[in-house]
Parts: structure tokens; sequence; C-alpha cells
């Protein structure tokens, strides 16, 4: 396990900043989990091509000793798929862990360490932000190993089929980039809208604390009705940000699928066609149809690791705000103090301060005013 991050460490500003680093400071776990993961879909890959070469050296022929020694490699081959699976997955879900149990007290340490850590967030927004976006940011190793395997297993099949097949290996070496610029740009929208179901929900829980903290006090001066209707408010907009968000993951997802399927429809009728003039062995076509088959998979697998990809980026924006946000108010204390001390601090500056203090407690008065007129 790495060493703790140290506090002194200058808190990243951006969702890529984080990201990068949850990854660093893992990159010898994910280095090994990723090999597996790829391991793992390359033997996938290999799935329909074993099972075309058993069809053509062993079946067509009828030869028994061939069959046996086909299938007992064949077994080998499955082992081998099962264990890279098993061991690679329990690697990368290790770092999945482990980064956000890492990022839940980085942020909890910024929250009780730094007084401008909160900046106008009430504690419901703060445990929203440790438990479903630290989870969320954290997933980021999840689409590593499946995206990452994926696209080994689609080089591995488009190698193979360009060795035997010219015409369908250049239709999948050609037809994946297009898919995925496909699929890229309406995969951005979905870190934005994610971000902001993230705050409708921090907001949602934000006001569920509030009330629960005061619930004495409202009771006593009858003010459940203005709390339940804030909720009620605060509820929906996070039910109505959470529903784009899903529609903008509907519409990458539907956007893959349809290339996807074109893209096997035109391998299939490619090698089939192939065939009929006699280029193309049955066998070699029980392995291209299993082939463009086995492609379904990983490049779904890839679309949506586009579409969780941007999810996680959405949340680690907010830990990133939250964290460089209480580092600025720390290098703001210290600039506070340093004009205080210095000397213009009883002039316009002190002036300045004063009117500030004002300002924020006006600010305070506001929830208060707001309840007391009803809204």
């Amino acid at each position: 396990m790495p060493p703790a991050l140290d506090p002194g460490e200058p808190a990243p500003r951006t969702a890529r900043a984080l990201l990068r680093r949850a990854i660093a400071r893992r990159r010898g776990t994910v280095a090994a989990g990723m090999v597996l993961m790829a391991l793992w879909q390359l033997c996938e890959a290999a799935v329909p091509i074993a099972i075309g070469i058993i069809v053509e050296r062993a079946i067509i022929p009828r030869s028994l000793p061939a069959l046996l020694i086909l299938l007992a490699a064949f077994a080998v081959l499955f082992t081998v798929l099962s264990l890279s699976y098993r061991f690679g997955a329990r690697l990368l879900n290790a770092c999945v862990h482990r980064e956000s149990h890492a990022l839940r007290v980085e942020i909890a340490r910024t929250a009780l360490t730094s007084q401008s850590a909160l900046g106008g967030r009430a504690p419901g927004a703060v445990i929203a932000l440790s438990t479903s976006d630290a989870e969320r940011a954290s997933l980021i190793f999840r689409q590593l190993a499946l995206g990452g395997g994926a696209l080994a297993g689609i080089v591995g099949t488009a190698v193979w089929l360009l060795s035997t097949d010219v015409p369908a290996g250049l239709a999948v070496l050609l037809g994946v980039p297009l898919t995925l610029a496909l699929v890229a740009a309406p995969a951005r929208r979905i870190s934005q809208r994610s971000h902001a179901q993230q705050e409708a929900i921090g907001e949602a829980s934000a006001s569920a604390a509030d009330h629960m903290s005061g619930l004495r006090i409202l009771s006593s001066i009858g003010g459940q009705a203005w709390a339940r209707r804030r909720y009620r408010t605060a509820s929906q907009r996070a039910a109505a940000a959470g529903a784009a968000t899903a529609d903008a993951e509907g519409r990458v997802t539907g956007i893959g699928t349809g290339a996807v399927t074109l893209l096997l429809a035109v391998i299939v009728l490619a090698a089939g066609g192939r065939v009929v003039d006699g280029a193309l062995a049955p066998g070699q076509l029980v392995a291209i149809v299993g082939a463009a088959a086995y492609l379904a998979g990983p490049m779904s697998t890839v679309t949506n690791a586009l579409a969780s990809f941007a999810r996680a980026s959405g949340a680690a924006a907010r830990i990133a705000e939250f964290l460089s946000g209480a580092d600025a108010g720390v290098e703001a204390r210290g600039a506070g103090v340093a004009a205080v001390d210095g000397p213009g601090a009883g002039g316009a500056d002190g002036e300045a301060a004063r009117a500030h203090c004002r300002r924020g407690v006006h600010r305070l008065g506001a929830p208060v005013r707001a309840w007391a007129g009803g809204g």
C-alpha cells in the first residue's frame, strides 16, 4: 500500500490533476492489473479463433486425435482467461477501494483543519463529497481496467483478421476509431451534467442535515411546512439533474450500440461473400463470425468506459474544487494577516474589511428572514 499523502502537498486544482495523482500513487498495482486484464481480453478474443481452428482441423477431417489435442489446448486457454480476470480485477478493485478511502480521509482532514474549507457549504454537502463523489472518482481504475483490456482485445482481433481476411481487418481498423469519435463528443456532456447532478445531490443532503439538526426548533415554531417545501424543491432539483445525466448516458450508449451493430454487419457480409467465392474456408468463416460477435463486447465496453470516465471526471472536479478552495483560503488568510499588520491596515483596507464583515452578517441573516417571510 502506498504511503499516505503528505498533508503539506498542494491539493490538485482540476479534475485531471486529481485523477492523474490517483493513478500515479498506485501505478505499480494499476500496471499489473491492466496487464492481466489485457491478457483476459486477448484470451476472450482467441476463443472464437480457437473454435474455428477446431472446426477446420478436427471436425471437418473427422480426426479424433486432433480433436482431443485441440480440446486440451482449449481448456488451457479458458484456465488462463479465468485466472487473468480473477487476479486483474482483484488488483484494480483494491485500487478503487483504497483510493476512495484516501479521498474520504483527505476531504475529512481538509474540512477539520481548514477554516475556509466549507466555503459556504453545509456539512451535508461535505458528506456527499466524501461518499458518492469519492466513490465515483475512484472508479477511474475500473474504467482503465475494462477500457484498456477491451482495446487490447480489439487490437488483437484486428491483427488476426488482417492476417486472415484483409477487408475484414481493415473494416475493424477503420470502424473502431470512427465509432469512438462518434461517442466522444456526446460523452463530454455527461461530465458537465454529472457535475450538476452531484451539486444538486449535495444541496439536498445539506438541506436534510440542516432540517434534522434543527428539527426541535422547527417543530416548536411551526416551521415544518417551510422545511418540507425547501427539501422538496432541493430533492426535485436533484432528481431532474439525475434524469438529465441518464439521458446523456443513454444517448452515448445508443450511438455506440448502433455503430457497433453496423460495423459487425459489414464484417459478416464481407466474409460471407468471400466464402461463396471460395476465398475463405468454412472454418475461417466460423472464426471470423465468432470474432465479429466478440467485438461487440469490447466495443460496447469502451463506449461505456467513456461515459463512466465522464462521470468520474465530474466527481473529481467537485473534489478538486473543494480541496483547492481550502488551499486558496489559507493563502487568503495569510495575505489578510499581512494587510492588517502592514502600514495601510487602518485606512481604506480596514474599512473594506469592516464592510465585508457587515455583508457576511447580512448573509447569515438571510435564511431567517426568508423563513419569517414564508419563502
